[in-house]
């Protein structure tokens, strides 16, 4: 009997291993697939709903987006006593960054769309040249901006996760640094 014992936790951990090492690589494909600059697409900004909703314009059509990887309080819904003033303020900060008529630069995850039909996306104000860099993610990125001059909560949903890391560094020393917003351009970028 203590031979079967053995060999059945045995054939076990090798089971798991395999089923974690199929899972690791298909994480480290997806994140490379992700992160490739081929994976971006231009957008305009139609109309900024909250903190980490807007309406764009992506290849002819218009579409709500759900920023993927943190998650702003609420601001807008019917029931005031719902929404907060941090909602408010996150909403308001989203607004001096992006304005009806800026080029945004959407960055799809693994997700396409949320049960309410929003595109679930990555928003750059300017594209990266290269989109692993904290930096870059912290100052183009709308996520990264969000996490560090709002302490904005990090929000992990797998699969959607290829910045959750990145993401967790910046909150980790959000609002440590001064930053200044450069809006004269369409592009704009926080540094």
């Amino acid at each position: 009997m203590n031979r079967k014992k053995t060999f059945s936790r045995a054939a076990a951990v090798v089971v798991l291993a395999a089923l974690a090492a199929v899972y690791l690589y298909r994480g480290h494909v997806s994140r490379e697939r992700v992160l490739s600059m081929e994976n971006f697409t231009e957008a305009r900004v139609d109309y900024v709903i909250d903190g980490d909703t807007m309406i764009v314009t992506a290849d002819g059509a218009t579409e709500r987006v759900r920023l993927l990887g943190i998650d702003c309080e609420e601001s807008v819904l019917e029931d005031e006593s719902l929404n907060t003033e941090k909602g408010r303020q996150e909403a308001a900060f989203v607004k001096k960054l992006v304005a009806e008529g800026d080029t945004v630069y959407l960055q799809k995850d693994v997700t396409d769309r949320d049960r309410y039909e929003r595109l679930l996306r990555y928003v750059w104000l300017a594209l990266p040249d290269d989109p692993e860099d904290i930096g870059e993610v912290r100052t183009k990125m709308l996520e990264g901006i969000l996490i560090d001059r709002m302490q904005t909560r990090v929000e992990d949903i797998p699969p959607d996760v290829a910045y959750s890391d990145i993401f967790w560094e910046i909150s980790s020393r959000a609002g440590q640094d001064v930053v200044t917003l450069n809006t004269s351009s369409s592009s704009s970028t926080v540094s």
